[in-house]
């Protein structure tokens, strides 16, 4: 990966939060893509090269857990960071099980998000595995 900005895919459902994060990530140096549904995130993230991906765990289409089992089956390895509104344990352990990366409850601060941006990123670029 390298160098360079870093692209981000932000999948959710909710307009508000897609932008409100677009301006954040952009505000930090991220080039970021938007997709409000399964299908529409999907297509993005076959299509286009991301360095991360944040999905929104509660979709209307299909589940964020199914966005990340259909992109591992399509050999994509693009780390997947869930987010989602709804503390529910067992989402959150599917969505690890199935292979994210990290998990970040909405509401969050923007200082979080950067933070554990950089942090997925860091450990893409260095090989190493995150532990939590």
């Amino acid at each position: 990966m390298g160098g360079g900005v870093k692209r981000v895919l932000v999948i959710d459902d909710v307009e508000g939060v897609r932008q409100s994060i677009k301006i954040h990530l952009r505000g930090a140096g991220y080039q970021v893509s938007t997709a409000g549904s399964y299908t529409e995130g999907m297509m993005m993230a076959t299509r286009q090269l991301f360095d991360v991906i944040l999905c929104d765990l509660k979709l209307p289409d299909k589940s964020g857990v199914e966005i990340i089992k259909d992109l591992k089956e399509q050999n994509i390895t693009t780390p997947v960071v869930a987010v989602s509104g709804f503390i529910d344990a067992a989402m959150v352990n599917s969505a690890k099980a199935a292979g994210a990366v990290a998990y970040l409850p909405k509401p969050f601060l923007k200082s979080d998000l950067l933070a554990l941006l950089a942090g997925v990123l860091q450990v893409e670029e260095t090989g190493r595995s995150v532990d939590g």
